[in-house]
């Protein structure tokens, strides 16, 4: 655990991802914990993170009370797989979109409906959403401590980040992809468009992302735009690589060649996101 302020502290939790006849893929997500007058959990990570979030927890400042809220910015596994015991050990309430409501709580329809190498290792169980997110929403920790609710759809149809302004703080979950990894979205439209809200909000100086370190230095937006500077760079590689092709396989790996991405480095998910920039080929947001 990393504090990041007396309030704000960083868990960095790392997984393995097991496709079959493929090498094992370590991976990490990032979770947070906010201290307030309510105490929040950004995210669960996966059904293995739960003994490590546990643990944090209990190390906090004497007078930390339990976790009242968990907030979850999108219903990938690598986020809520801890959720189910999070919520039994500590008696939270569950926060998320309304778009991201039925695969939290049905992990069975997210497996069948987006299945993913070893999905049952990552989340083990599904849980109760208590609270709706729309954008827009607040949700008060007490002690003048809120977070704003921004919709950042691309990642997921629903994925939310969290503005605490108090901190100048930016919890984004998978909102920013990271250049030089295979993509994973599932809009890239959407993903643009989200980037730039971000890219908008002024007063934040720490950006929380859940696939990368903090970034910390008073100006996030070149992150951003190097997020946004990727997405489009993909975008260009689909766009030529389909020309006089009509194999979606043979366009992904094209296109894969073309942003220099390693074979190896490809999966299901990054060539269903790279095969979704077909559908937006004159999309001017994406050039």
């Amino acid at each position: 655990m990393v504090s990041l302020s007396p309030s704000v502290h960083a868990l960095r939790l790392p997984f393995t991802i097991r496709p079959v006849n493929r090498p094992a893929i370590d991976r990490f997500v990032y979770a947070y914990i906010i201290r307030g007058g309510q105490p929040c959990l950004v995210d669960s990570g996966t059904a293995a993170s739960v003994p490590s979030i546990l643990s944090a927890l209990h190390t906090l400042p004497s007078g930390t009370g339990p976790i009242r809220f968990l907030v979850l910015t999108h219903a990938h596994p690598d986020h809520i797989g801890g959720a189910f015991e999070i919520q039994k050990a500590s008696g939270c309430e569950v926060l998320a979109h309304a778009k991201e409501k039925a695969w939290i709580e049905d992990t069975d329809l997210q497996a069948q409906q987006r299945p993913v190498p070893g999905f049952t290792t990552l989340v083990r169980n599904g849980v109760r959403v208590d609270r709706v997110l729309a954008d827009g929403d607040r949700v008060s920790l007490g002690e003048g401590q809120d977070l704003f609710v921004l919709h950042t759809p691309g990642h997921s149809p629903g994925s939310i980040s969290l503005h605490y302004r108090k901190e100048k703080m930016l919890f984004t979950g998978d909102a920013v992809p990271v250049p030089g990894e295979p993509p994973i979205y599932e809009d890239p439209h959407a993903a643009v468009q989200s980037l730039l809200r971000l890219r908008g909000i002024r007063g934040v100086s720490v950006l929380l992302s859940a696939w990368q370190d903090p970034v910390h230095g008073g100006d996030i937006a070149p992150v951003l735009e190097d997020s946004i500077a990727w997405i489009r760079r993909i975008h260009a590689a689909a766009v030529a690589s389909q020309k006089g092709c009509g194999d979606p396989k043979k366009i992904v790996l094209m296109a894969v060649r073309r942003i220099g991405l390693a074979p190896e480095m490809l999966n299901p998910l990054a060539e269903q996101s790279i095969r979704s920039h077909l559908e937006f080929l004159d999309d001017p947001l994406l050039h």
